[in-house]
């Protein structure tokens, strides 16, 4: 991968929030917002993620940066519902 190339990461599932960090839930162990984040760093070129989860806000702070783009599902650590913005994501 080189500095212009863009890494893409589309996150669709579950995820939750113990009221320090966030993680998004997968078979085995959830890997938490600054597991993400340190993965990001050693990718050389730019970044975007879409976390479509529940308790997603928090990925918000953690992985932005520079070169990068992070959006969120929710706008508040509190919101740990299921969200509909995946939806948008597949096609009908």
């Amino acid at each position: 991968m080189t500095r212009e190339d863009v890494f893409f990461i589309l996150l669709i599932g579950h995820g939750t929030f113990d009221g320090t960090d966030a993680k998004f839930n997968l078979v085995g162990p959830d890997l938490e917002s600054a597991e993400w984040s340190a993965m990001l760093k050693a990718i050389p070129g730019r970044a975007v993620v879409v976390n479509t989860s529940s308790a997603s806000f928090p990925f918000l702070e953690r992985l932005s940066g520079p070169r990068r783009i992070v959006i969120t599902a929710t706008d508040s650590a509190a919101q740990r519902y299921d969200t509909i913005f995946p939806e948008y994501f597949i096609p009908r």
